[in-house]
Order: C-alpha cells, then sequence, then structure tokens
C-alpha cells in the first residue's frame, strides 16, 4: 500500500441535464437510475428520478393548505393569511414542481469502460441495470457508470462547459454514443433531443491519497484512527467504509458507504466540489484524470502531514 501527499486532477465530464426536458414524464412512472462499477458492484441502488414538471389541479386538489403554502414557499412566493383555499391553489397551479429539479443531471466519465461478462449478466437481466449494462457489437459488454448531479450556477463556474466535443482524445467519441445510448434506454426516444455537455476542469486536492489492494486499504484504515479522521472516514468493515458529508465547510449529518473494487488496486481519496467526502474509485480510472502527488515514504511523514504526531504505525 501507498501513501500520496495530494494529487492534480483534470477532471472531465459527460452531462446529461434531464429534469426540464422530461416534464411529461413527471405524472407517470418515474425512470429510474442505480450506479453500476465497471467490476459489477452496485454503489447508489435503483432509485427513481426526480424530474420536473408544472402542478396540476388534481395534485393540488390533494394537499392541505399548510402543504400547498409550503410549495408556494419554495418560489419565494408568501400569500396572506387570509387567502382562501382556492385562491391558494390557483397560485401554485400551472408553476413549477420544484425550481431546483430544473439542474438535475447524470454525470458521467469521458472514456468507455467494459464490464466482464458472468458479471454482466446479472445486470442485463432485469431493468433498471440493463439501461447501464448492455452488449456491444464486438460481443464485449458496455457499463455507464454514471451518477446524478446539479447542473448549477455552482457546476458551470467550477467547469469549462460546451454542448460541442472540444478533444476527441478526452472526450471519447465511443463513451459518447455508449452514454446516449444508456438515456435512451432510461428516458425514451426523447432523450434524442437533450444535447450533452461536455465538462472540464483542473484543480489540486491537498489531501492524502491511499492506493493498494482492497484487503491492505481497510488493514491500514482500521489500524490508523488519524488517518481515518483525516480523510473523514466513521466507520471502516473488510470490504467498505462510511464516509461523512460536508457542505460549504459543515459536516451535514449525511453518511455515504463506499466499497471498495474486490480486484486490483484501488484509491481511497477525498472528492471536494460543492460536497467534501472520503470515496474510492479503481486506481486504473483514477489515473486516467490525476497526477499523484509527493509519495510519503514513512508513517512519520504522514503523521507530519496530517498534523497528529501522537499515533505510530507502518505504511
Amino acid at each position: 500500500m501507498r501513501i500520496y501527499d495530494g494529487f492534480d486532477e483534470r477532471a472531465t465530464r459527460l452531462l446529461f441535464p434531464y429534469s426540464d426536458h422530461f416534464e411529461q414524464l413527471s405524472d407517470g412512472p418515474k425512470p429510474e437510475h442505480m450506479t453500476i462499477l465497471a467490476s459489477g458492484l452496485v454503489e447508489n441502488p435503483k432509485k427513481p428520478l426526480l424530474l420536473g414538471g408544472t402542478w396540476t389541479r388534481d395534485e393540488v386538489e390533494s394537499y392541505s393548505d399548510e402543504q400547498i403554502r409550503t410549495f408556494l414557499g419554495k418560489h419565494d412566493i408568501e400569500p396572506p393569511d387570509d387567502t382562501s383555499r382556492e385562491e391558494l391553489m390557483e397560485q401554485l397551479i400551472g408553476i413549477y414542481r420544484d425550481p431546483n429539479l430544473r439542474d438535475r443531471a447524470l454525470i458521467t466519465f469521458t472514456m468507455p469502460q467494459t464490464i466482464a461478462p458472468a458479471t454482466a449478466a446479472e445486470h442485463i437481466a432485469q431493468a433498471p441495470s440493463n439501461h447501464f449494462v448492455f452488449l456491444r457489437e464486438d460481443d464485449t459488454f458496455a457499463v455507464v457508470h454514471c451518477w446524478p448531479v446539479k447542473y448549477n450556477e455552482g457546476f458551470k463556474r467550477s467547469f469549462a462547459c460546451s454542448e460541442e466535443n472540444p478533444d476527441e482524445t478526452v472526450f471519447s467519441p465511443k463513451a459518447v454514443f455508449e452514454f446516449r445510448q444508456a438515456m435512451r434506454r432510461t428516458f425514451g426516444p426523447g432523450a434524442r433531443k437533450v444535447p450533452v455537455v461536455y465538462a472540464s476542469k483542473t484543480t489540486h486536492n491537498p489531501h492524502l491519497v491511499l492506493v493498494g489492494m482492497r484487503k491492505a486499504l481497510t488493514e491500514f484504515l482500521k489500524a490508523n484512527k488519524n488517518v481515518v479522521q483525516a480523510l473523514g472516514i466513521t466507520e471502516v468493515t473488510q470490504d467498505s467504509f462510511c464516509a461523512a458529508v460536508e457542505a460549504k465547510g459543515k459536516l451535514t449529518g449525511a453518511m455515504k458507504w463506499f466499497t471498495i473494487a474486490p480486484q486490483g488496486e484501488s484509491v481511497v481519496y477525498v472528492k471536494t466540489g460543492f460536497e467534501k467526502m472520503a470515496c474510492t474509485k479503481p486506481f486504473d480510472l483514477f489515473q486516467k484524470e490525476c497526477k499523484l502527488g509527493q509519495r510519503l515514504m514513512s508513517y512519520s511523514d504522514v503523521v507530519s502531514r496530517i498534523g497528529d504526531a501522537g499515533q505510530s504505525s507502518h505504511t
């Protein structure tokens, strides 16, 4: 196992900003999404996607006056206390259910990923996993590893975004094709009309990076509470860990579990951005976008780096 002092990342992503384009689906069964890794592990189980759409009279009539006022409040509308129920309903009917839903998107990596046939078989037999795992013409199996994100002004300030491919050596046309294929399977033929967004940014991440096989990583984390604390990890098992989620420099109270890939080397690192949390990914995938900092050759270097001289162990 190896430990490094941060990394420089050129993050490149493909986005599918779906929510504002599929209002017609919001009144029926919702499209479902799940995050499947190339190892076959399910990082995020299936869940209906939050869609936009406007409030209908039938919906509004089913809510209490207090609930209607809450929905109006999301649009900064605060009717006087003596407003009648009919007037409250009329103010809500026809406006967007939740303005934040306009920012919803799915995001993925810019290079195609492949999943082993035996593992793929478990996914292609059922929906919605077969939306994201499917057979290619060359008889290999594609996996579109994607997850939800907010495509809002904060994202656009952080990333350079374009609806045209700025560099096909970075944004693989094959990855774009397979991402679009997954989106058509998820949302239907209307997905063809939604442009894919090409996004990139370069940042320095100062947090510790751990590289190694799963067993070595989990054993090291279990033995070194100061490193666990520095990474914001709250619990470690034999194959996974739980990370505390921060937003705007404060703990949110939310926790998220991550399973380390069972084969090959993985990295444990701290994801920064709108949310900050420890996470993991296969090392080969990490290397495609990141340049590791200086390797810390002794545990004393690690202790010095995290500012805790009271602990000792071995890397």
